[in-house]
């Protein structure tokens, strides 16, 4: 009785749904849980993929349970499973459903839950002038606070058991393509890992590298690290040493000391990272000895120690200066973030080795990124490198550029060429790994020890793989989950069953790219592009076909979108007011849903700018309620699936090899639909429309701000004219689908 008060009975006050289940052995109580029949189930299937484990149709709507809470005696943690079977036969339900806090790991007895991964949705609304209690509409359900990563099971989940991998995997490093890896990894249903082990230091990475470009690679929800953070161990820290023989790597820990660690599979992810800071580190102090105020930003431990350097010694004092050495853009995202720690812009000082500063390829877009960075009172310095540095009692006095130019400075961030980290490189090479300016491995992502996997920019393709590819052009995210797949083949008991092969060479990386960050002057920039193997026969800057452009008065937002000789979008960049356009800032990363989309996809943009009809293109793509059902996650399936329904069609063979030709004799035209618009036949427009009007009624729930003759239909039934009097203005009435084209 006393567990029943204390855990909230509904007998005390309103009855919420809350009920207390009480399990006992031989009369002794051994577990309690809380829990109640789901008010909203739906809001699984709208934040998380659970339709990739049930169908949501096999189940009553009051068939599913959400567990609040569970307390259960360690000596029966292994009778979990039996428990929550009674209290699903209790409580009348088949599935169970709980949220857990993200960044945890999940609790001992929980383990034969399914991990529901969380679906990446750009925020969700319903247009102003459209009453949602008066629509066939789902009802808006707001995302869980917190953002929690789900759990669940059901009845026969239950008599499924998960395969248990007991392999010793250790991960050395944090950065993209590790993250992508271990999610990878991580989310595999039926497995269960229980020894995998990532060296990070200062932690998972929970936020945007604070003086580095966003790679846009994750999204907010994405860095909770659902399914990673409560799967894996995390020693913060680096690699110091590393014994191929004894299979151990030993760690130097952020809180002192170091550990050994063995491994049956090391996985060697760290990414790349500037290295000119250790040239001058080495030039001004004794082996061993660290000057104070020097850093190169690359991970989130070295982020904050140089955030809170800057708060203490240059916010505040005027005459204290930081030097920020560099040639790409994020030497003017870093002087953007220093300003947002309180350090005036006139005493930053940006040094660029480069004869001129171009931290963008697009010249208008860079003018007008210099121009806003040099008014915020930043100081640019072109075609100068950082010979040496002076030191006084340990920390940073002054920097000093060619021909002997000497300037005092408190603070240097080096962001310049990218390299392999030394400490790194001396490991490696101790133990004999092949290293070619980047650590060689084969098509398994294997060095020239089998025991050690490695991905991401760090590595470079095996001579005998003649893939003369580089990896750090390409999605850092793809390379993680391309290592994970040659990894699963030799980890995954299931593996011949699930049809698992080591893989012998890389496939065709084709994600795109991305880069974002804010900039002084307030300015947000946001750039996206084509991965490399887009272009089989040409490339990026070869295969471009005409420009986009829009530029609204005093330069507040430039957009540019260029147009491959095939029709699509081949990079997307959005120069903006961060404060004018907060929405574009915060759903960045849904912007890269619109590289190699068919231009002909986005609203006739191109007649809009070819008529001046465009000026703002940015917010014509991401302000206006048109355009979000194309970054929805499940766009893409949606693409493939009326592809593949169109192919079928027999009119479609002779179009198909009609543009199959123009490719073969790279024909310049093939941007032109109307080429081959007269061609389709209009039953497989038919075709098109009807699978896009049954897409927006399955998605409602995300895409509120469509509407289809169904949800019309019963619009009008509840009293909402609105459909009606538009219905009207083109002769139709409501119910009719009419063939969607330019006329209407």
């Amino acid at each position: 009785d006393d567990v029943l008060a204390a855990a909230g009975g509904s007998s005390r006050g309103k009855d919420d749904g809350w009920r207390v289940f009480v399990g006992r052995v031989l009369g002794q109580m051994v577990a309690v849980a809380r829990a109640r029949v789901s008010k909203a189930p739906a809001l699984y299937s709208k934040f998380y993929e659970i339709g990739r484990f049930m169908s949501s149709r096999f189940y009553a709507a009051d068939e599913h349970l959400e567990l609040d809470g569970l307390v259960v005696n360690p000596i029966f943690a292994a009778a979990v499973k039996d428990f929550l079977r009674h209290v699903m036969r209790l409580s009348s339900t088949a599935v169970v459903y709980t949220l857990l806090p993200p960044h945890l790991p999940v609790p001992a007895g929980l383990e034969f839950a399914t991990f529901v991964p969380p679906r990446r949705l750009p925020a969700s609304r319903f247009p102003a002038d459209i009453d949602p209690s008066k629509t066939g509409l789902p009802r808006d359900i707001a995302a869980p606070a917190g953002n929690p990563s789900l759990h669940f099971t059901s009845f026969r989940l239950e008599t499924q058991a998960k395969v248990e991998v007991l392999a010793r995997v250790v991960v050395v490093g944090t950065s993209d393509s590790a993250m992508s890896f271990l999610q990878s990894l991580l989310r595999v249903p039926y497995l269960t890992f229980h020894n995998v082990r990532v060296v990070a230091k200062g932690g998972l990475p929970t936020e945007p590298p604070m003086f580095r470009p966003d790679s846009l690679h994750f999204s907010p929800v994405d860095r909770g690290w659902h399914g990673v953070a409560g799967g894996v161990q995390v020693l913060e820290g680096k690699l110091l040493a590393l014994d191929r023989a004894g299979r151990t790597v030993t760690v130097e820990l952020d809180a002192g000391g170091s550990a050994a660690v063995q491994y049956d599979l090391l996985v060697l992810a760290p990414g790349l990272r500037d290295t000119e800071s250790d040239r001058l580190q080495g030039l001004a102090a004794g082996e061993g000895e660290r000057v104070d105020g020097v850093f190169s930003p690359y991970n989130p431990a070295i982020d904050k120690r140089a955030a809170d350097y800057a708060r203490r010694e240059l916010a505040g004092s005027p005459a204290a200066k930081c030097a920020v050495y560099g040639s790409t853009i994020a030497v003017l995202i870093a002087a953007a973030r220093l300003m947002e720690l309180g350090v005036e812009g006139s005493q930053i000082l940006v040094v660029s080795p480069s004869k001129v500063l171009q931290p963008l390829a697009d010249n208008k877009a860079c003018a007008l990124a210099l121009d806003a960075t040099r008014a915020a009172g930043v100081r640019i310095v072109e075609g100068l490198a950082i010979t040496d540095i002076e030191v006084r009692g340990g920390r940073l006095s002054a920097i000093v550029l060619d021909h002997d130019e000497r300037v005092d400075c408190a603070m240097l961030l080096c962001l310049s060429t990218p390299g392999v980290d030394p400490t790194l490189f001396a490991a490696l090479n101790e133990q004999s790994l092949v290293l070619d300016g980047r650590l060689v491995v084969d098509g398994a992502f294997r060095t020239n020890d089998p025991a050690i996997c490695a991905g991401g920019e760090l590595v470079k393709l095996s001579r005998r793989a003649q893939d003369p590819r580089r990896m750090d052009q390409f999605s850092q995210r793809e390379l993680g989950e391309r290592l994970a797949e040659a990894v699963l083949a030799t980890l995954d008991p299931m593996g011949a069953t699930q049809g698992r092969k080591l893989p012998t060479v890389v496939p065709p990386l084709l994600e795109p790219l991305a880069e974002a960050g804010a900039l002084p002057g307030g300015k947000y920039l946001l750039h996206c592009w084509a991965s490399p193997g887009m272009f089989p026969k040409g490339s990026l800057e070869t295969d471009i076909l005409r420009d986009l452009t829009s530029e609204s008065p005093g330069g507040k937002s430039y957009s540019r979108l260029t147009v491959d000789r095939y029709g699509r979008v081949a990079s997307a960049l959005f120069l903006f007011d961060a404060a004018a356009a907060p929405a574009g800032k915060g759903e960045a990363w849904t912007a890269m849903a619109l590289v190699g989309l068919p231009v002909t996809y986005l609203n006739d943009l191109e007649g809009r700018v070819d008529r001046n009809q465009m000026p703002d293109i940015r917010a014509f793509l991401f302000e206006s309620e048109w355009a979000r059902a194309l970054y929805h996650d499940r766009f893409p399936m949606l693409r493939l699936q009326l592809e593949a329904g169109v192919k079928g069609h027999p009119s479609m063979v002779a179009v198909l090899k009609s543009l199959t030709d123009r490719v073969g004799h790279e024909d310049a035209r093939l941007a032109n639909p109307e080429m081959f618009e007269a061609l389709l036949p209009k039953d497989a427009g038919r075709l098109v429309q009807n699978g896009l009007n049954a897409f927006l009624e399955s998605n409602g729930d995300a895409l509120p701000g469509y509407i289809t003759s169904a949800r019309a239909a019963e619009m009008v039934s509840q009293g909402n004219n609105v459909w009606t009097q538009t219905a009207a203005k083109v002769g139709l009435v409501v119910g009719d689908v009419p063939l969607m084209d330019n006329t209407l």
